[in-house]
């Protein structure tokens, strides 16, 4: 495996994510949502994505396509998004995570891995 495009690909993507998150969910709290509270964020998640995606599509074209299948990328942003998310709620939000959470992303990781390895071994 090439470590370039490992140390290239997680340097990229994970970046990624974390500004996914703040996309959908990094905005003040709305007490009473109405047409021009949900214009503005709408119009802050779509720079967010923007900015988002310049990470995103490079990661996956520069570096994810040569170490991943298409599946195991979207795998792979799935389980980082979800950290993300998490740590997005405990350390921001100051909310308290279940375990079942935990569990739920290391059982993500170990299919994530079980699958992956299958594939190299179908490949030969």
């Amino acid at each position: 495996m090439n470590y370039k495009n490992i140390i290239g690909f997680l340097l990229t993507i994970i970046p990624g994510s974390f500004i996914y998150v703040l996309a959908n969910f990094g905005h003040p709290k709305i007490s009473k949502p109405n047409f021009n509270n949900i214009t503005k964020l709408i119009i802050i998640s779509c720079i967010y994505a923007c900015v988002e995606y310049a990470f995103k599509i490079p990661s996956y074209y520069i570096f994810g396509l040569n170490l991943f299948s298409q599946l195991t990328l979207q795998m792979i942003w799935f389980t980082l998004t979800t950290i993300g998310v998490i740590l997005y709620e405990k350390y921001y939000l100051k909310q308290i995570i279940p375990f079942s959470s935990y569990l739920c992303v290391f059982g993500i990781l170990v299919l994530l891995y079980v699958e992956s390895h299958l594939r190299i071994k179908t490949k030969k």
